[in-house]
């Protein structure tokens, strides 16, 4: 039987230690986490922050850990993957199921977004103003063959940009 590659992380590769300086910056995290600071607290803690050591070693933890997380999601899912859901433990002590089989839709060939509008307004089911009312900017941009910010600088009267949450990176 071939082995096809599961996992990224062995069995030994999961003892993993955090260091002294990852756990002494997380509990200062920690103790701040969610916390609205008074403009006094704030300087003393940009400061602590600032002086702490640890804290790439605490972001290789958090990197290592999200890795081993998606090593353990593989090799459990591969795991009772195997054999029907007949087989599959329904005790006191351990159920497991698996969800409902979700599908996606994807066109046949293509030429079938057309066919198919086309034929949706020739039974008056739904008006081209409808369908496009629905569609979103990147899906507009994508059919114009249009970089977004682009389509934004030709048509601001039309597009605004929104925040999106930003992405932390710690090296």
């Amino acid at each position: 039987m071939a082995k096809s590659e599961v996992a990224i992380f062995t069995p030994d590769d999961l003892n993993v230690v955090a260091t002294k300086r990852a756990l002494h910056a997380y509990k200062f995290a920690y103790q701040y986490a969610g916390i609205e600071l008074d403009e006094e607290t704030e300087v003393d803690f940009i400061a602590t922050r600032n002086l702490l050591s640890g804290w790439k070693e605490l972001d290789e933890l958090r990197i290592f850990f999200e890795k081993a997380a998606k090593s353990i999601k593989a090799v459990l899912k591969h795991t009772w993957n195997v054999g029907s859901i007949d087989n599959l433990p329904d005790t006191k002590e351990l159920k497991v199921s698996w969800d409902k089989q979700k599908y996606t839709y994807e066109w046949q060939v293509d030429g079938c977004p057309l066919n198919l509008v086309n034929e949706l307004v020739e039974k008056g089911l739904v008006s081209v103003e409808t369908l496009l009312s629905t569609m979103s900017v990147s899906q507009l941009c994508k059919a114009v063959g249009m970089e977004q910010d682009k389509m934004m600088e030709l048509y601001p009267q039309y597009i605004c940009a929104k925040k999106s949450e930003r992405n932390l990176r710690i090296k």
